[in-house]
Parts: C-alpha cells; sequence; structure tokens
C-alpha cells in the first residue's frame, strides 16, 4: 500500500552510531575507521533501497544511489593505500 509504518526506526540509530564513530576513526587515518564508515556506507544504501521499495518512492533511490557511489570510492585500492 506504500505506507510506511516505521519498522526501520530501530535499524537507524545503530546505522548512524557505526557511521559516526567511523568517521572519527576515519579522520585519524585508521584502519578500523575506514572499515566503519564503509560498513555503514554499504548498510545506509541497503537500508535506503528497502525503504524506497516499500514506499514506493523514487526520491530514496537517489539517497541510496549516492550512499553506493560513497562505499565504492571507499573501497577503491587508491583509498585503502592512504590508510596504511
Amino acid at each position: 500500500r506504500g505506507v510506511y509504518r516505521g519498522e526501520a526506526r530501530y535499524v537507524v540509530l545503530p546505522v548512524w552510531t557505526l557511521i559516526v564513530v567511523g568517521v572519527f576513526g576515519l579522520l585519524r587515518l585508521r584502519r578500523g575507521g575506514w572499515a566503519l564508515v564503509m560498513a555503514g556506507a554499504l548498510l545506509m544504501s541497503i537500508m535506503y533501497g528497502v525503504l524506497a521499495r516499500m514506499m514506493r518512492q523514487p526520491g530514496m533511490w537517489v539517497m541510496a544511489g549516492l550512499d553506493l557511489c560513497f562505499f565504492l570510492y571507499l573501497v577503491r585500492p587508491e583509498t585503502r593505500e592512504r590508510l596504511r
């Protein structure tokens, strides 16, 4: 029916906490921070895709795509080399 009942609200807080903690580690150029931000970006991309499908809103696919692009940027060998 395209009605959002709020089931995903319990997923958002842990994922955002994961990203915030990872960003602090990434700013210090720690490998663990890079891994946390990478996992958070992938989870956010998946979550936006699921919400876009549940709510039938094509605008959320844009957010899912942007998060996926950020994840793919973090996976690049050049980005990983900076953290070694």
